[in-house]
């Protein structure tokens, strides 16, 4: 096999690996927001509410450096589990950024001292969040994927 077959099917087998792994992680993304939506839902309180500021830097390979920034709703809640007390910083199980204006929308449901709905998981109490259910990102992450592996089949039947 000439070395441009070799690496055409490097290629085919490292885009479709890539693909393979973005279609795993949409589906545990998805299997995990249906567990949430049966976990048990108890009164919580907001504690803390404020919109944090992360910039990401960005290297390229002609040199140049590319800074963005992103917003992210911080919260934390107290809600009761059983006997305990437990404190809470996620709304949701995947971790999103936002615009300025979007984050600030985000917060606006829940400001200090507002009693929220919290979903825990009855087998780990200490796992809650503010919102279920299945993300965009999910799906983004699984058709991304596919077509990854469409590609890296591409490749490899191109060789």
């Amino acid at each position: 096999m000439p070395i441009n077959g070799v690496f055409l099917i490097c290629l085919a087998l490292l885009v479709g690996g890539l693909g393979i792994f973005l279609m795993v992680m949409g589906l545990l993304n998805l299997q995990q927001g249906k567990e949430a939506r049966h976990w048990k839902v108890v009164a919580g309180r907001i504690t803390r509410s404020t919109l944090e500021e992360k910039r990401v830097d960005t290297s390229y390979g002609d040199g140049l450096r590319r800074s963005e920034v992103g917003y992210q709703p911080q919260v934390e809640y107290q809600y009761r589990a059983g006997d305990e007390t437990f404190s809470g910083t996620q709304i949701s199980l995947v971790e999103k950024q936002f615009t300025q204006k979007a984050g600030q929308k985000v917060l606006e449901k829940y400001p200090v001292g507002a009693v929220v709905q919290v979903h825990y998981d009855p087998d780990d109490p200490q796992r809650a969040v503010l919102e279920t259910g299945t993300v965009v990102s999910s799906f983004i992450f699984m058709l991304g994927g596919l077509a990854l592996v469409a590609v890296g089949i591409a490749i490899a039947v191109s060789g």
